[in-house]
């Protein structure tokens, strides 16, 4: 079998919406499928990833033509992407355009505006509110049914997550299939035995998907505390830690992994993560993770034993104290974490599940 993922956009290879393709893509020529790789408009640090990717093949295309072009040469059997709107439209127009066999993978669930429709947004800061307010009443009602038009087009759909299957079906009447995206716990495991005395705390990806409100809380909960931070993700809010914070970019997922197993445990406050990488890496690399009870993390935390379940911000606030001053409790949690990541989340199991969606499919 040969199958194309379709890349544009972005040109980050630890993007959280390219890692799920990427580790598939791994997984998947290692057991003697043909994997091939289109990109438009990416830039040059991700060609260069992928170009260590055995037995992959990658081309590039400058518009829409050229992406046709490049599929016949590859003549794959199914070509997929995730739902992000501007990619999804490309798929699209490939389905209609072409006889392929198209995927989604479900990643995005139209970022924030779906969720807005289901979930109170009176944590976010008063700018943020609004924002997101208006763009619940103004572009998702007028997208929503061109997303929906566009999903209903291709042959599979894949969610992230149960939340996220469960919610495509609640707000846009779209099934799907569950597979997770895939953690390659070859690099994401424990690096070291020895845990310092920091605490991960990550950032976010974008502006909206993190409370500055909380965050300016969990600063001051970690460090009153005595613990030393790292910060990890959206730069725009490392200026919230005055004092004894450390913020690292850019790095190498063998770098991340070593950080990941140095904290004593790491922090993540963001509330609508369809699946949550970060957390799902720190605990793959014996960590375990602070989080909010709901969406992704609800599904791959198991409370007391790989991390804490929080319900609310104040909930949160709590057990990140508690935690903070238990110098001890948190390290038991290690072999727990990891082994619960590599028997759910690994490269393998998720292989398993996508597998058998895209046999089912043709």
């Amino acid at each position: 079998m040969r199958i194309c993922f379709l890349l544009a956009y972005e040109d980050n290879p630890y993007e959280g919406l390219f890692r799920p393709f990427i580790n598939l893509a791994e997984g998947l020529s290692k057991r003697g499928y043909e994997l091939a790789f289109i990109l438009t408009k990416c830039g040059e640090r991700l060609p260069k990833f992928l170009q260590n990717i055995g037995n992959v093949e990658v081309h590039q295309a400058n518009n829409f033509r050229e992406i046709l072009t490049k599929l016949e040469t590859i003549n794959p059997d199914f070509i997929f992407a995730d739902d992000d709107f501007h990619r999804l439209k490309l798929l699209t127009e490939i389905k209609q355009k072409t006889n392929f066999r198209t995927g989604v993978y479900a990643l995005v669930l139209f970022g924030v505006h779906s969720i807005t429709e289901a979930f109170d947004l009176n944590y976010l800061p008063l700018k943020e509110r609004l924002l997101f307010s208006v763009t619940r009443y103004i572009p998702f009602t007028l997208l929503k049914r061109d997303y929906i038009k566009m999903l209903k087009a291709h042959d599979v759909i894949i969610s992230a997550s149960r939340i996220t299957a469960n919610l495509l079906q609640i707000l846009y009447g779209i099934g799907s299939s569950v597979v997770y995206p895939p953690v390659d716990t070859e690099i994401f495991k424990p690096k070291t035995q020895k845990k310092e005395d920091k605490v991960l705390i990550y950032l976010g990806s974008h502006g909206g998907d993190t409370d500055g409100k909380l965050l300016t809380e969990i600063c001051k909960t970690v460090l009153d505390n005595g613990q030393e931070a790292v910060l990890f993700g959206n730069e725009k809010l490392v200026g919230i830690f005055q004092r004894n914070a450390e913020h690292v970019h850019g790095v190498s997922d063998e770098e991340l992994a070593k950080i990941y197993s140095q904290c004593k445990f790491t922090v993540c406050p963001q509330k609508w993560e369809q699946f949550g990488y970060v957390q799902v890496e720190s605990m793959a690399c014996g960590t375990p993770v602070l989080v909010f009870n709901t969406m992704g993390p609800q599904e791959t935390v198991i409370e007391g034993k790989t991390g804490w379940l929080a319900n609310d911000d104040e909930i949160f606030i709590d057990k990140l104290g508690i935690i903070s001053r238990d110098r001890q409790n948190n390290e038991l949690s290690a072999v727990h974490c990891r082994n619960s990541i590599v028997e759910r989340f690994s490269i393998e199991k998720s292989l398993d599940g996508f597998i058998e969606v895209v046999g089912h499919g043709i």
